[in-house]
């Protein structure tokens, strides 16, 4: 196999992990949510620190400050909503967690269906 297959084929796999754990973390807070109203700190602390981890130590330490600048502007409209008291704590912490582990592009894309969804009163 050439070298470039094999890169591409390791990129694929790093994002087929990176989405799947994704939807694992979030359909976890979904259960939690559903059933205590509440998500837990330590699944989006510990998903964060992962992502952060993960990209830092496997990655590079660009793609760590990428990734924690990703959780911040992935945070910023959950924040908004927070203070407008029409969404909790732990959902934007949960955002920020996995802006984190997806980027900013996927972060922001999981941001805007809940937020359409709020504004137009569903």
């Amino acid at each position: 196999m050439c070298d470039e297959c094999q890169l591409e084929m390791t990129d694929n796999l790093l994002l087929l992990g990176t989405h799947g754990l994704a939807l694992v973390v979030a359909l976890v807070a979904a259960a939690y949510d559903w059933k205590t109203g509440r998500i837990p700190n330590w699944l989006t602390f510990l998903v964060l620190l992962a992502a952060l981890c993960f990209y830092g130590f496997g990655v590079s330490l660009t793609a760590a400050a990428f990734s924690f600048i990703a959780a911040c502007v992935c945070a910023l409209i959950p924040v908004l909503f927070f203070f407008m008291n029409a969404m909790g704590g732990g959902d934007v912490k949960l955002f920020a967690a996995l802006g984190a582990l997806l980027g900013i592009g996927l972060g922001l894309e999981l941001n805007s269906r809940p937020m359409c969804l709020r504004c137009s009163g569903h």
